[in-house]
């Protein structure tokens, strides 16, 4: 398909037409083209009429050529073709010295704007170190011919007349020179900025994804990441019947109900220093005591477990739908680690995994069902209440409790929780 030059404005000439697709690097040269091609138009445009006055047709009839040149180095770097752009611009720099320098001598100055096309060789994309010093110490020797292809004498223009020009071509290529290294210092500054933002999003990102002790470890490369904790205090919170609710409600609505209920889960594991591993459908799972051990871990799954409760119990019903979450409780040893090696997942293995998820499932709708592991740990800080023995799966018959609150003297808040030590097992 063919591509659709838009119009121009003063304030989109050197931003890129919109579903322009440039890497990183032509993003960073195009404003550089950009302002070439603008003083190339301009002073060309002004050399026309200049040349003709001064009596020197030839001169004259090349910059209208020159200006046909530059508005074709227009279209090729709105189209993205920036070596092109860059490449028609100074095949015309290097033929205005040459024949300006022939016709009028090295005293026009003419020969003057040359001298911006060396940064340029240097600033543009693509090309290695030495194709570039190649390439501008062959323009300093064209630079260097045009003298040699100078007459002697100047009979076409006064001195008064060659002394204007060169002021004016130096004007040219002060600006060339100073101002091509400005706009690509500017752009390159902007490029980095936007690198910058880019990588502090995947870096928020990778953070949300992993705890930060296993981002780091992952950016050191470290080819497997596994450890082994012995006490930590294990999760689960199902949303009992939430099957049945998700067959009657759209699948926007369905999203954005667990997505409520689940990003308040995650500002408490957030405010008690908890893990949050992983959703499994409308089942939470998260840690205490990972990556970073700590003492009370058990304490903060429960108070975790409380504020759980509490929150599910002060929603409204959906479509008639009450709301209400079943939650299981487990201490023990486990195994932490990172899985994959593209879509990365901090995920937790071991007896202990099981036996909690164990306490969710064989739980009770709006109560918490933790096991003696966990009952020990908590000492007298929480009350529950024994359920009895209960046959769980996989395990066997095991005695199991329901936990019921805060003790007496106060509720477990965050300021009493000590913060998680900056360590690993």
């Amino acid at each position: 398909m063919e591509k659709v030059v838009p119009a121009l404005t003063l304030a989109s000439w050197s931003e890129p037409p919109a579903g322009l697709s440039l890497n990183p690097e032509e993003a960073e040269h195009y404003p550089v083209v950009a302002y070439c091609a603008a003083l190339g138009l301009l002073f060309h445009t002004l050399y026309v009429p200049l040349f003709a006055g001064l009596g020197v047709p030839s001169l004259a009839a090349f910059n209208v050529v020159s200006v046909a040149a530059f508005g074709a180095a227009v279209v090729q770097y709105r189209q993205g073709r920036l070596r092109t752009a860059l490449a028609t611009m100074s095949l015309e720099v290097v033929a205005h010295g040459w024949l300006g320098c022939l016709l009028l001598g090295w005293a026009s100055g003419l020969h003057y704007p040359m001298l911006i096309l060396v940064p340029l060789v240097f600033l543009s994309e693509g090309g290695s170190l030495l194709w570039k010093a190649s390439a501008g110490l062959g323009l300093m020797l064209l630079y260097g011919s045009c003298y040699l292809a100078s007459p002697d004498t100047t009979a076409s223009a006064s001195a008064q007349v060659c002394a204007g020009l060169t002021a004016l071509n130096m004007v040219v290529a002060f600006f060339g020179l100073i101002g091509t290294s400005t706009v690509h210092a500017l752009a390159v500054r902007r490029s980095r900025l936007a690198h910058r933002a880019e990588y502090d999003r995947a870096e928020s990102i990778l953070h949300n994804v992993l705890p930060e002790t296993i981002a780091a470890r992952l950016k050191a490369e470290e080819l497997t990441i596994a450890d082994a904790f012995s006490s930590c205090t294990v999760l689960f919170a199902d949303i009992v019947g939430f099957t049945p609710l998700s067959e009657k409600i759209q699948p926007a609505e369905l999203v954005e109900v667990l997505g409520q209920i689940f990003t308040a889960f995650d500002g408490f594991t957030e405010e008690l220093g908890i893990e949050k591993i992983k959703t499994i459908g409308d089942s939470y799972m998260a840690a205490a005591g990972i990556p970073e051990p700590v003492d009370d871990h058990a304490a903060r799954a429960a108070e975790m477990a409380l504020r759980i409760q509490a929150h599910i119990a002060g929603l409204a019903p959906i479509h008639g739908f009450t709301v209400r979450v079943r939650i299981g409780l487990h201490s023990g040893p486990a195994i932490a680690g990172v899985i994959g090696r593209k879509k990365f997942i901090y995920d937790l293995w071991g007896d202990t995994v099981n036996t909690a998820a164990r306490m969710e499932s064989h739980g009770l709708p709006g109560a918490i069902q933790i096991s003696t592991a966990t009952r020990a740990l908590l000492s007298d800080r929480y009350t529950s209440e024994e359920r009895g023995i209960v046959h769980v799966k996989g395990k066997g018959e095991m005695r199991t409790w329901l936990l019921t609150g805060r003790a007496p003297e106060g509720p477990v808040t965050q300021a009493a929780l000590p913060p998680a030590p900056r360590c690993s097992e």
